[in-house]
């Protein structure tokens, strides 16, 4: 089994036994991931440099972590 496999599985087991995430943080890692999804495509499109995208990036990483 891959850890995506075993990960999703194990996420699914503990929301039926309800002690999966809060709904607060879930929406904060969707959020952080649209924000991802952002920067990349900035720099994808030629918007942004590699260094801006990597700046961005760390920062937004910093924001999650604190």
């Amino acid at each position: 089994l891959s850890y995506p496999t075993v990960r999703s599985r194990l996420e699914k087991a503990l929301a039926a036994a309800g002690l999966g995430e809060a709904p607060a943080a879930s929406a904060d890692r969707a959020a952080a991931a649209a924000q991802r999804a952002a920067i990349l495509e900035e720099l994808e499109q030629g918007a942004i440099t590699a260094t801006e995208a990597t700046t961005r990036l760390r920062e937004l990483q910093k924001g999650r972590s604190t």
